[in-house]
């Protein structure tokens, strides 16, 4: 399967995606484009936000936790990353890496 295949099966199991890039907005966004996987992506937080990437992250935990209408537990959000410095971010947010 493919990223796209994986993203479709995730949102359709009623999981609430979002997105967090140490690039501006507009870059993340780009980058995305080619294949339409933004759509996959409800809200976002981006380095356009903070250079921080602990805050980027805890800004994207608490933009779920408003659409979720609730505060969210560290098991109820996921960071998957390809940097060390995300597994960072995700323990900063209080977030499972």
């Amino acid at each position: 399967d493919g990223v796209e295949d994986v993203l479709r099966r995730i949102a359709d199991a009623g999981v609430i995606l979002g997105l967090t890039s140490g690039a501006m907005e507009g870059a993340a966004r780009t980058k995305l484009e080619p294949g339409k996987l933004g759509r996959y992506f409800l809200f976002g937080a981006y380095g356009s936000d903070s250079p921080d990437r602990g805050e980027v992250t805890r800004m994207a935990v608490a933009k779920a936790a408003r659409l979720h209408g609730r505060d969210l537990g560290r098991d109820e959000v996921y960071v998957v990353g390809d940097t060390p410095r995300d597994i960072e971010a995700a323990h900063a947010a209080n977030a499972t890496a």
